[in-house]
């Protein structure tokens, strides 16, 4: 009885191990956004003195495109900043390449998030917090979490093309379905992506004018 108690407790431990590893890649990703919050959140705080002249001028004209733009072209900037950042991603994953510069992509999203909403808590008080939180955070992270989702499928499709260097039989079978499930994959992440613009310009809109830096 025991004995088969063992095997069942192993055969749990091998089944979430074996969930685990369908993961790994988004896990991978996640951490390595997680890691790039942090940084960007010790760099807000540490920043120098001497550059915060360039942060208010920088912040200024940020605020003042989105406070004077209209609506289309609000929207349509927004959008095509997630596309391309999306674009740089599938780009990646054609290649063995993906596997180093996707992660790279997530540390440098994760960083430019929080390194935004660190310098408008450090710097303009409650206005500053309630804009990032109701106006800033909320898109870039829904936007951050897109990334790991489409990465991971890309790592996944670069581990193939890897794969294929040492398999030359198996391009074709193998290759040729993987990219074409990340090409839908994509495609479902840009209208998201639309539609997390589309949102975050109706936010701006309705609420920039009750902000005044």
């Amino acid at each position: 009885m025991l004995q088969i108690i063992a095997d069942k407790n192993t055969f749990k431990f091998g089944l979430h191990i074996e969930n685990i590893s369908k993961y790994k890649f988004y896990l991978g990703l996640l951490l390595f956004l997680i890691i790039g919050m942090l940084f960007g959140a010790l760099a807000a705080k540490g920043i120098n003195k001497n550059f915060d002249a360039t942060i208010n001028d920088w912040f200024n004209s940020f605020f003042e495109f989105r406070r004077t733009s209209e609506f289309t072209n609000l929207f349509f900037s927004l959008f095509l900043s997630s596309f391309v950042f999306l674009i740089i991603i599938s780009l990646s994953s054609f290649g063995i390449s993906g596997i180093i510069i996707l992660p790279i992509l997530m540390l440098i999203k994760g960083f430019g998030t929080c390194l935004i909403s660190g310098i408008l808590y450090r710097d303009f008080s409650l206005s500053g917090i309630a804009f990032a939180d109701l106006i800033l955070l909320p898109f870039c992270v829904a936007n951050d979490f897109i990334g790991v989702y489409i990465s991971g499928k890309g790592m996944e499709l670069s581990s193939h093309f890897l794969s294929s260097l040492n398999d030359i039989s198996a391009r074709g079978t193998v290759l040729k379905p993987k990219a074409i499930v990340f090409l839908k994959k994509l495609l479902l992440c840009v209208l998201c992506s639309a539609v997390i613009s589309l949102a975050e310009a109706i936010f701006t809109k309705c609420f920039i004018k009750y902000f005044n830096f």
